[in-house]
């Protein structure tokens, strides 16, 4: 699992904290987790319990000193871009789950913290029975 918080962005829908639940994921182009406009692929993998930035090109900051290399991150490091700034919220290994598992899960704890959510997923599942 790895969560980032995307503070700043020239393009503000991408702001806020997004959670993805797998060991791996991209940023750059339109095909990626997050889409930046920016040229180049990036890519942030948890190894051996360490969260590694990995950047083949381009000049970036990390906590607001300059770097071109791949980076092993911690909790609360910041990446920037030109146009593009994030925070790394938390990371750990966690099994990869089908997108039933997944969904199982989710529907799990909405059936548990949201009582209008559920009540709604409940009569959902009456008719589709």
């Amino acid at each position: 699992m790895i969560k980032i918080e995307i503070t700043s962005a020239t393009n503000t829908d991408l702001l806020g904290t997004r959670t993805f639940h797998k060991n791996s994921i991209t940023i750059g182009n339109r095909l990626c987790d997050v889409f930046i406009e920016h040229e180049g692929t990036f890519f942030l993998d948890i190894i051996d319990e360490q969260l590694h930035f990995n950047n083949q090109k381009t000049r970036y900051k990390l906590n607001s000193k300059t770097a071109t290399l791949s980076k092993n991150l911690k909790v609360n490091d910041t990446i920037a871009f030109e146009n593009v700034e994030f925070k790394i919220l938390e990371f750990s290994t966690s099994a990869q789950l089908t997108k039933r598992e997944f969904l199982n899960r989710e529907v799990e704890t909405l059936l548990n913290t949201n009582p209008e959510g559920a009540a709604l997923l409940k009569e959902l599942q009456k008719n589709l029975s």
